[in-house]
Protein backbone atom coordinates (compact mmCIF):
# COMPACT_ATOMS: atom_id res chain seq x y z
CA UNK A 1 0.00 0.00 0.00
CA UNK A 2 0.55 3.54 -0.54
CA UNK A 3 -0.20 5.90 1.62
CA UNK A 4 -0.68 9.88 1.96
CA UNK A 5 -1.39 12.08 4.57
CA UNK A 6 -2.04 15.51 5.36
CA UNK A 7 -2.29 16.51 8.83
CA UNK A 8 -3.88 20.14 9.45
CA UNK A 9 -3.44 20.90 12.67
CA UNK A 10 -5.29 23.96 14.94
CA UNK A 11 -3.06 27.36 15.05
CA UNK A 12 -2.79 28.51 18.82
CA UNK A 13 -3.92 32.51 19.02
CA UNK A 14 -0.71 33.49 19.48
CA UNK A 15 1.03 31.96 16.41
CA UNK A 16 0.28 34.41 13.99
CA UNK A 17 0.61 33.34 10.29
CA UNK A 18 4.00 35.72 9.91
CA UNK A 19 5.65 34.33 12.30
CA UNK A 20 5.24 30.60 11.68
CA UNK A 21 3.89 29.75 8.75
CA UNK A 22 4.44 25.96 9.60
CA UNK A 23 3.66 23.82 12.54
CA UNK A 24 7.26 22.89 13.22
CA UNK A 25 6.78 22.31 17.24
CA UNK A 26 5.16 19.14 18.87
CA UNK A 27 2.89 16.63 17.43
CA UNK A 28 6.11 15.17 15.42
CA UNK A 29 4.72 14.37 12.02
CA UNK A 30 6.41 10.53 12.72
CA UNK A 31 4.29 10.24 15.63
CA UNK A 32 1.23 11.49 13.92
CA UNK A 33 1.41 8.83 10.92
CA UNK A 34 1.87 6.14 13.56
CA UNK A 35 -1.66 6.96 15.15
CA UNK A 36 -3.20 7.08 11.71
CA UNK A 37 -1.07 3.80 10.20
CA UNK A 38 -2.20 2.32 13.90
CA UNK A 39 -6.03 3.45 14.10
CA UNK A 40 -6.24 2.19 10.17
CA UNK A 41 -5.53 -1.21 10.96
CA UNK A 42 -7.69 -1.70 14.16
CA UNK A 43 -11.04 -1.70 11.65
CA UNK A 44 -14.81 -2.00 13.31
CA UNK A 45 -14.26 -5.82 14.67
CA UNK A 46 -10.52 -6.61 13.32
CA UNK A 47 -11.85 -8.66 10.30
CA UNK A 48 -10.47 -7.24 6.76
CA UNK A 49 -13.62 -5.84 4.50
CA UNK A 50 -15.36 -4.67 7.61
CA UNK A 51 -13.74 -1.41 8.38
CA UNK A 52 -10.20 -2.80 8.47
CA UNK A 53 -8.09 -1.45 5.74
CA UNK A 54 -4.92 -4.07 6.22
CA UNK A 55 -4.17 -6.74 8.56
CA UNK A 56 -0.71 -4.98 9.60
CA UNK A 57 0.63 -1.72 8.77
CA UNK A 58 3.69 -3.50 7.79
CA UNK A 59 2.04 -3.64 4.44
CA UNK A 60 2.45 0.05 4.26
CA UNK A 61 5.23 0.19 1.58
CA UNK A 62 5.53 3.95 0.78
CA UNK A 63 4.09 6.60 3.36
CA UNK A 64 3.99 10.49 2.88
CA UNK A 65 2.70 12.80 5.89
CA UNK A 66 3.16 16.11 6.32
CA UNK A 67 1.69 18.75 8.42
CA UNK A 68 -0.20 21.96 8.22
CA UNK A 69 -2.04 24.85 10.64
CA UNK A 70 -5.68 24.43 9.53
CA UNK A 71 -6.19 28.14 9.34
CA UNK A 72 -9.02 27.87 6.25
CA UNK A 73 -10.55 24.44 7.15
CA UNK A 74 -11.50 22.16 9.91
CA UNK A 75 -9.00 20.53 11.99
CA UNK A 76 -8.23 16.85 11.06
CA UNK A 77 -6.61 14.89 8.30
CA UNK A 78 -6.78 13.89 4.61
CA UNK A 79 -6.01 10.18 4.12
CA UNK A 80 -5.24 8.65 0.61
CA UNK A 81 -4.92 4.99 0.55
CA UNK A 82 -3.60 3.52 -2.97
CA UNK A 83 -2.65 -0.31 -3.17
CA UNK A 84 0.59 -1.05 -5.31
Amino acid sequence: MRVEIDFYLHRPPSVKQNKRAFPIVPPDVDKLARAALDGIGQGLNGKVGDGLVWGDDAQVIELIARKFYADDREPGADITITPM
